[in-house]
């Protein structure tokens, strides 16, 4: 039987702890991840490696480009990737920050195991 293509993840969060877990979960989910700590350092992993992903969480307040900006930035580049929003606000004391266009997943912080399991398996299933 064929292996199945795995799935990759781009995770973008200033912080260490949460980039860690969801990593981890990602990972036992058989799910590639990539992880860049601010906005700059995510440009510049996609700069200097070809990649493609399935998923991309973008943390809404990320110091150097807001995750907006980083968002414009990779949309383009990326237009099949699922893009999922994360903030400890509610999404909506959120909006202001977050894109206008576009479609993107929302996930407020702190969240369950179970709560983000289901949003991947929604955003993944064929």
């Amino acid at each position: 039987k064929e292996k199945k293509m795995a799935k990759k993840a781009f995770i973008v969060d200033d912080e260490d702890s949460l980039r860690e877990v969801v990593k981890e979960l990602l990972n036992m989910w058989e799910i590639e991840t990539i992880e860049a700590k601010d906005g700059q350092q995510a440009l510049n992993e996609i700069e200097q490696n070809d990649h493609s992903f399935d998923l991309i969480f973008i943390d809404i307040n990320l110091p150097k480009l807001s995750g907006k900006e980083l968002y414009e930035q990779l949309y383009p580049r990326f237009p099949e990737a699922k893009y999922i929003f994360m903030s400890g606000y509610l999404k909506n004391q959120a909006l202001p920050d977050l894109p206008k266009t576009g479609s993107y997943s929302y996930l407020k912080k702190p969240f369950q195991v179970a709560q983000l399991k289901a949003m991947i398996d929604e955003l993944l299933k064929d």
